[in-house]
């Protein structure tokens, strides 16, 4: 259990009788440190608990052992029965450890110092911290306020309670007055001032969820509010942080933030930490619901904090999503049913990663074409003659290497760290001249002409009619192309040569055509040759006959094929 720590430094003022009012209690006293002994309800802790009064040399004799119980009052200039504060703290017999601790008078800098360093010496790891604030320098309150924050940090301490015993009012009871907001004051601005400079949102949280748990101040309506702003802000910072592309477009978080702007002004907060929160949103106040524009403000983001890991992402990403949402009636892919349109979104994504990363050399060379840039080759060849596809496939590329060489772990690259960091601000601003651009529609051309290659040793000619009737539903065009004869001593290395061969005449002929090839023969090519084929998006045919047998007498019989349909490999 934390140590609860009382701490007042006790001045050299004649002090008068008065009443001091707390929330809880009122005490008849000359001495603050009873009154706000009484208030923090010290009678109640432990012998592990400390009370300590820090004294100067001319306080320990005016105030905390006063000779023979007496002083002249200054104003009356009459004698008055006047105990010490230790004799009185000695008759409330409080069961915590009390302890005089000399310091300096701080009347200079090295003095203030001093005594900041006696202070922070009597605090241990995790204490639970009450301070008066009342007597001694004018600097103290600063003091005290810096030195709780400095605890905090290096003793995990907790700031429980500051008070100020204000004397001054002019009525008989003095109120004890509560200046804990001013530490919640100061760990807020802290807080913000890292969330600002930072994009870091842990300070916050902690900070406000500290506050509004231990001040007492806020109602429940106020308490739920401030703890759904700072999740909120969590949420936005993890967003952008983890990188959910679809959550900064949707932007639901930085929307809520905004929402408490009006909120704010109706709650009992102090007028500085309504300032700070107000701050806070307006930093997100460029975020508008599903907007394709909260993906500029997410890299600006990461480009003002160098979250450099998740710039690069979110770059190449945001870039994918740009041409998506821009062309999306171009989606070739099914989307009719809730499943459909989850695939349907997802293949679409793969198919502009395909354009965008495609390399150039392959580009112009239909046959380096594989799997959805063949599925729609008409959109593809569409969308690389447009004027604007080779900037942003020059920026997507460059981009690429970069957050290959940072999300792979510089495990597969050779990218030095200083390009990686020094190009990361220009890199974000080159992707967000994309999102400015005019980007001009693709022309997709009418459906190609479609043409049937038979690429057998059975010429179109000496077919049956019901095979060139079967083969006139895929195409009205049939072309021949002579299966190669294969030499039986070739190997492997021989048929993947004559494959890349033969396909080569296969595509110049199919060029500019949806082509179906029918193609049977030697086995070994033949599968090659299928495979690569279909690697390109080619459908690809095999004919299936009936063996018929005719019995002709004298043990003569004649078999014949009949052709039965198509079959797709």
């Amino acid at each position: 259990m934390a140590r609860k720590v009382f701490m007042s430094v006790l001045g050299t003022g004649f002090y008068s009788e008065c009443t001091y009012v707390g929330v809880n209690t009122r005490t008849q006293t000359r001495f603050i440190q009873e009154a706000t002994l009484n208030e923090i309800g010290a009678k109640g802790w432990t012998s592990e608990d400390s009370a300590y009064l820090f004294i100067t040399d001319r306080s320990e004799t005016d105030n905390w052992i006063v000779k023979d119980n007496c002083r002249t009052n200054p104003r009356s200039k009459e004698v008055e029965q006047y105990d010490g504060l230790q004799k009185v703290l000695d008759d409330m017999s409080l069961p915590c450890t009390v302890e005089s601790v000399r310091i300096k008078d701080g009347k200079d800098e090295n003095e203030m110092w001093d005594i900041f360093n006696t202070i922070y010496g009597c605090i241990h790891d995790g204490d639970e911290l009450y301070f008066d604030l009342t007597h001694a320098f004018r600097y103290l309150p600063m003091l005290v306020l810096v030195l709780g924050s400095y605890a905090k940090f290096l003793k995990n301490v907790k700031i429980a309670y500051i008070s100020y015993g204000n004397f001054e009012v002019q009525c008989d009871e003095k109120p004890i007055m509560s200046l804990l907001s001013l530490n919640a004051l100061l760990d807020w601005t802290s807080a913000a001032a890292a969330f600002v400079k930072t994009g870091r949102v842990s300070g916050v949280i902690e900070n406000v969820m500290a506050d509004v748990e231990s001040s007492g101040r806020y109602t429940p309506v106020e308490t739920t509010g401030l703890t759904r702003f700072v999740r909120n802000l969590e949420g936005f910072t993890n967003q952008i942080e983890t990188c959910r592309g679809r959550e900064i477009v949707a932007a639901n978080a930085a929307i809520q933030i905004q929402n408490y702007r009006k909120a704010i002004r109706k709650y009992d907060v102090p007028q500085p930490l309504k300032m700070i929160i107000v701050n806070i949103i307006d930093m997100l106040q460029e975020y508008h619901s599903d907007s394709l524009d909260n993906l500029k403000s997410a890299l600006q983001w990461c480009k003002r904090y160098q979250l450099i890991q998740q710039g690069y992402t979110l770059c190449q990403e945001s870039i994918v999503t740009l041409m998506c949402k821009k062309f999306d009636n171009y989606n070739p892919y099914p989307s009719n049913t809730r499943d459909e349109r989850r695939n349907s979104r997802k293949q679409y994504r793969d198919y502009w990663s395909s354009i965008l990363g495609l390399p150039e050399s392959k580009r112009e060379n239909e046959s380096e074409w594989r799997g959805s840039l063949v599925e729609n080759r008409a959109l593809t060849k569409a969308i690389f003659k447009l004027g604007w596809i080779d900037d942003v496939r020059g920026r997507y590329s460059q981009l690429a290497a970069k957050r290959n060489a940072v999300n792979h772990g510089g495990f597969i690259d050779n990218i030095p760290i200083s390009d990686i960091v020094s190009e990361f601000g220009k890199t974000i601003d080159n992707c967000l001249t994309i999102f400015d651009k005019e980007l001009s529609d693709p022309v997709v051309e009418d459906n190609p002409p479609k043409i049937f290659i038979n690429y057998t040793n059975h010429p179109v000619k000496d077919w049956s009619e019901e095979q060139f009737s079967a083969a006139k539903k895929y195409a009205e065009e049939l072309v021949d192309i002579p299966f190669i004869v294969i030499d039986p001593d070739k190997d492997e290395d021989d048929i993947e040569k004559i494959a890349d061969s033969e396909l080569k005449k296969i595509l110049k002929v199919a060029e500019g055509h949806d082509a179906t090839v029918h193609l049977m023969g030697e086995q070994t090519l033949s599968f090659a040759l299928i495979k690569k084929l279909q690697g390109l998006g080619v459908r690809c045919v095999a004919s299936t006959t009936k063996r018929e047998v005719k019995d002709l007498g004298d043990n003569k019989r004649e078999v014949t094929f009949r052709f039965v349909k198509f079959r797709e490999y």
